[in-house]
Formats: C-alpha cells, sequence, structure tokens
C-alpha cells in the first residue's frame, strides 16, 4: 500500500537533483506526489494506466489516420500497437504512468505539428500548441530531446514535402531540444560540484 512515507520521499525530490541518475524531470516527482496524495491504493494507479495507454492507442489513430488518410490502415497500426508485448511494462507497474504522459505529449505534438506539416504552411497556432506539448514532454522524460529528429527525418523522407523546408519546420524544436539538454548538463554540472564540495 502507499504509504505517508511515500508522499514525503516524493516530496523531498526537487528540480535540480531528483534521483542519482542526474535526470531533469520536474513534472515526474511533482505528479507522482500529487497523485499519490489522492490515491491511497496502487489499484488506482492501474487504471490510471490503462486509461492513459488507450489515450495514446487514440492517438497512434489519428497520426496514421492523418498520414495515410486511410481508416482501415490506422485501425491496424492501432490494434497491432495495442497488442505489442512491450506494452506490458507500462501497464504493469504502477509508477509508470510518466511514461504514457510523455508518450501522450509527443504524440500531441507530433499531431499539431503535422497540421502544419501537410499543409505546408505553418500556422502560429498549431505551432505553439505543439511547442508546449513538446516541452511537457521533455519536462517528464528527458528521451524526448531525440523527437525534433524523428521531425526531420519525416520531413527528409516524406515523397509529397518539399525538402528544403525542413529547417524552416523543425528549427523550433531544435532549439528547445538544444536549451533543454544545456540546462540538464548544467544540472549535472551542479550535483558533480556540490557532492565534491560536501564529501
Amino acid at each position: 500500500a502507499v504509504t505517508t512515507a511515500n508522499v514525503d520521499l516524493l516530496a523531498n525530490l526537487s528540480l535540480t537533483k531528483n534521483n542519482p541518475g542526474h535526470h531533469l524531470n520536474p513534472l515526474d516527482p511533482t505528479i507522482n506526489t500529487f497523485l499519490f496524495s489522492i490515491f491511497q491504493e496502487p489499484i488506482y494507479f492501474y487504471g490510471l494506466n490503462l486509461f492513459l495507454f488507450y489515450g495514446n492507442v487514440l492517438l497512434l489513430y489519428l497520426i496514421v489516420h492523418f498520414l495515410t488518410q486511410s481508416k482501415g490502415t490506422a485501425l491496424t497500426a492501432a490494434a497491432l500497437f495495442t497488442v505489442h508485448p512491450f506494452n506490458a511494462e507500462v501497464l504493469c507497474h504502477a509508477t509508470f504512468s510518466t511514461v504514457l504522459l510523455t508518450a501522450g505529449f509527443l504524440q500531441l505534438s507530433f499531431i499539431y505539428f503535422l497540421k502544419n506539416f501537410l499543409a505546408q504552411k505553418i500556422s502560429k497556432g498549431w505551432l505553439w500548441l505543439s511547442l508546449i506539448s513538446y516541452v511537457f514532454a521533455l519536462l517528464y522524460l528527458e528521451t524526448s530531446l531525440l523527437f525534433p529528429a524523428y521531425l526531420t527525418a519525416l520531413c527528409l523522407f516524406y515523397p509529397e514535402f518539399p525538402r528544403k523546408k525542413f529547417f524552416h519546420f523543425t528549427w523550433p524544436y531544435w532549439l528547445l531540444a538544444i536549451l533543454y539538454f544545456g540546462l540538464w548538463t548544467h544540472n549535472v554540472n551542479l550535483d558533480h560540484h556540490l557532492a565534491n564540495k560536501f564529501e
């Protein structure tokens, strides 16, 4: 069962040093602390994970449908994703909602990106929604740093998209990734400095 000690431990996690692995994901301990303060039984976390998982399945369906304009292809992709064995890990661990939330924010960012990408012109509204979703993903898991690389690959290899425009569409995401990486590097250096100082 979830205890008060669990809540206190999570509440002590900070932006600059929330675990020994030098991760910089402040939303993870913040949201977990909030959830632990509301739910006192693990079963609720499994229910939340299941809800988030099927939300991700729906987002995947929308992405494939946007790209292929085929409901059959989108349904097939969503069904294969649903039954794939690698999903067992995020569904079987009560605290893996972080992974599902990160995936959800990345998919939302991608959907908003596609609105501009498929129209081959940039709407500031869709761009800002996409960038905000990407920031939330970065603040959950730093593996989101790879997202701009996927967007760049899509721009370069999608047959109907003019390749010369790829930088015009992707530079804001690269900028956010670089800024986050710089902050993460500073965080790691600060951890090392403080550890050496108090040894």
